[in-house]
């Protein structure tokens, strides 16, 4: 029996079908008896002993995520090779904990793989934003649940111009082997109660129930990682639908166009120094160097137009005393006057600073301002 048989999966189609074949291999091997099941429990024990833990490079944590993604350390990763999430995940909270740790790195050459855990460690890993900086870095590949995990960080990146991104779907594989069967002279039944129970049995052909079941379930992850993946990159869901999760790859440069990443950087390029991302540049300074001692988080490609409109989220997007400085600014300049620009590192003039972005953005900007200046939320 495959182990892949009716088991919604986020992993692209290529890995899939090697999968399967490997699969395959497994179901005519199987491990049998006591003894070949505490072999089993003690490798899987050994793998999940040498995956926990973190480097630490220039105050930096890097956590490992590779191959086949898995809840926990199970026959998938023992026979494909893979990370646990759970793994992951434990690692990631120790890395959060951990004083000498200033910054966390999601090192990630991984198809993707189960659908089981990967919504909660994204989660986990959006929630922790502000803790300390999150980087992900697809080197080679983030692919499909990979990249669920992945665009939760503060900033994504691909390692190379060659490193993919992307996959963004879902896939279930229904095995019918009623007519293998057949030939073999074989017929296996099934008693069931309950009228979805083994509705997709792989021993008679796809109904039309079982196949608008598997539907269902596959329509319902894809909803789950779309909301994820906008939420995650700060964008509306019909952005991530019109760009990014019609199921495609995007390698090096299309990816960072497409908004799926943010440009491209080696794991040596982000680690040459300590990565600080608290205070992040403001939308009007991209391309400007940031303070030193700060790595250039926002030189890269902007994100797409999708990106949502300024709103009362934008209090923790922007410092506050930046919100304050530009109200303040802005209103000299609607007296006429011409005020000090604000100290970024830039040298642009007032006239020069009011034209970076929209107008209406910057009176939005403004407008913001002025209600956290009044206390209105």
């Amino acid at each position: 029996m495959s182990l892949l048989n009716d088991r919604p999966l986020l992993i692209s189609g290529t890995f899939l079908n090697q999968l399967e074949i490997l699969s395959d291999i497994h179901s005519q091997h199987e491990i049998e008896g006591s003894e070949g099941i505490a072999a089993l429990s003690r490798t899987l024990k050994s793998q999940q002993d040498k995956t926990s833990g973190h480097d630490i490079v220039n105050g930096t944590a890097i956590i490992g995520i590779s191959g086949f993604l898995s809840q926990r350390m199970d026959i998938f990763t023992l026979l494909f090779g893979g990370t646990a999430i759970e793994t992951v995940a434990d690692n990631f909270k120790a890395a959060l904990d951990d004083p000498a740790v200033k910054s966390i790195l999601l090192n990630i050459d991984s198809p993707g793989g189960a659908v089981d855990g990967t919504s909660g460690l994204s989660d986990l890993i959006y929630q922790s934003r502000g803790r300390k900086p999150i980087i992900a870095v697809a080197n080679s590949i983030a692919l499909s649940a990979a990249y669920w995990i992945a665009s939760a960080a503060d900033r994504v990146y691909v390692s190379s111009t060659t490193s993919q991104a992307g996959s963004i779907g879902v896939v279930a594989r229904h095995t019918d082997l009623s007519g293998a069967e057949a030939m073999a002279g074989v017929k296996t039944t099934e008693i069931v109660a309950g009228k979805y129970k083994r509705i997709t049995s792989q021993y008679e052909p796809l109904s039309t129930d079982g196949k608008q079941t598997l539907q269902g379930m596959v329509d319902y992850i894809y909803g789950l990682f779309v909301s994820s993946v906008a939420r995650n990159r700060g964008i509306s869901s019909d952005g991530v639908l019109k760009n990014m999760a019609d199921g495609r790859i995007f390698i090096g440069q299309q990816a960072v166009n497409s908004g799926l990443v943010d440009g491209i950087r080696s794991l040596d390029q982000i680690l040459a120094e300590p990565i600080s991302i608290s205070k992040p540049t403001p939308p009007a300074l991209v391309g400007v160097a940031t303070t030193k001692g700060e790595t250039p988080m926002t030189t890269e490609s902007p994100k797409p137009s999708t990106t949502a409109p300024v709103d009362a989220t934008s209090k923790h997007e922007l410092p506050a005393d930046y919100m304050v400085r530009l109200a303040e600014r802005e209103a000299a300049i609607a007296r006429g006057e011409n005020p000090e620009p604000l100290s970024f590192g830039q040298t642009e003039t007032a006239a020069e600073a009011k034209a970076e972005l929209p107008a209406d953005y910057m009176i939005k900007l403004a407008e913001k301002a002025a209600a956290l200046i009044g206390g209105n939320q």
